[in-house]
């Protein structure tokens, strides 16, 4: 199961993504959120994006991640020293339509990851976090523009 970074007229979408949802899913009703928790819930994810909205061209993509668990003390908590690898695929497919990119730590659980969009249209992003064994990910869409 994938979780999607959209929200439906203002709604939170935490729903798992299937081959139909861009056929099903108007993607003028997508709209962009800034925090998504990961498929497992080990994290939380903030995001924000530049350009805003995404264009053909250089793109980055801000990351904080904080842990989410049952302890207190670390639940919240910046995600330090992790492996962030980001694939993304575009919806029409073809070779400009694919990306593989490692983010970046900024430190105090902040990451950078930067690529640039080559195809229009919906692109469709995994974010895997990995921090030892404790892996986890989370799948965002994007509209590109021209």
């Amino acid at each position: 199961m994938r979780i999607l970074a959209f929200s439906f007229f203002g709604i939170l979408a935490c729903e798992p993504v299937d081959e139909t949802f861009r056929d099903e899913t108007p993607q003028e009703q997508l709209s962009w959120i800034d925090t998504v928790i990961t498929q497992d819930g080990r994290y939380q994810l903030d995001l924000s994006r530049d350009p805003e909205p995404p264009q053909l061209g250089p793109f980055s993509l801000d990351i904080g991640i904080g842990i989410l668990n049952d302890n207190p003390c670390f639940s919240g908590a910046a995600l330090l020293n992790a492996k962030v690898g980001l694939v993304g695929e575009a919806a029409e497919g073809g070779q400009s339509g694919v990306f593989e990119v490692e983010a970046v730590e900024q430190g105090g659980g902040a990451y950078l990851a930067n690529w640039s969009f080559a195809q229009l249209g919906y692109w469709e992003i995994v974010i895997e976090v990995g921090a030892g064994e404790d892996t986890d990910s989370a799948v965002i869409g994007l509209v590109v523009e021209d």
